[in-house]
């Protein structure tokens, strides 16, 4: 489909099937907990994934900002339910997964890593924007180690040098 032509009528079904899955998907993380939760979300996001995939192919303006949102708020319900000990039942690769999938805002900051993710989830922070908002005040409270702190409170200026 070009960039500029009308929505078909099996691209609208399609269109249609994945955000009743995604639906489907976004409430039962919110109405479960656990493992059911986590792979509620899991489906979700890639479900999100897919459909970005879907918007890179053939791009539809109205469809971004929704799209962003929902990515989201399934990253700010992964967050919770690191938070509220709903992964305390996950082994060490299963939580490296999640933090990987779910953390992906912050792992692209340059110098934050899995490590430094998983103590800013510890501590509420599940996206970039949520980290540039702490003052130094706040990111000391965040890590004990310096040079974890020194690279956070650099984070915000050099993103927004770049034009971020």
């Amino acid at each position: 489909m070009e960039a500029d032509a009308p929505l078909t009528h099996q691209d609208a079904l399609a269109l249609k099937t994945s955000l009743g899955q995604l639906e489907s998907c976004l409430s039962l993380a919110l109405e479960s907990q656990g493992k059911q939760a986590i792979n509620a979300l899991d489906s979700a996001h890639d479900i999100v994934a897919d459909l970005y995939e879907w918007q890179a192919a053939a791009p539809m303006p109205d469809l971004q900002a929704p799209l962003a949102r929902i990515a989201r708020f399934i990253t700010q319900c992964a967050g919770s339910l690191y938070r509220d000990g709903q992964l305390d039942q996950l082994d060490e690769a299963q939580l490296q997964r999640f933090i990987s999938r779910h953390g992906k805002s912050l792992l692209a900051l340059d110098g934050v890593g899995p490590a430094t993710a998983r103590q800013l989830f510890q501590h509420g922070i599940f996206e970039a924007e949520q980290l540039y908002a702490l003052s130094p005040e706040e990111i000391d409270r965040i890590t004990p180690n310096s040079t974890t702190r020194s690279r956070l409170k650099a984070l915000p200026t050099q993103d927004h040098q770049a034009g971020n």
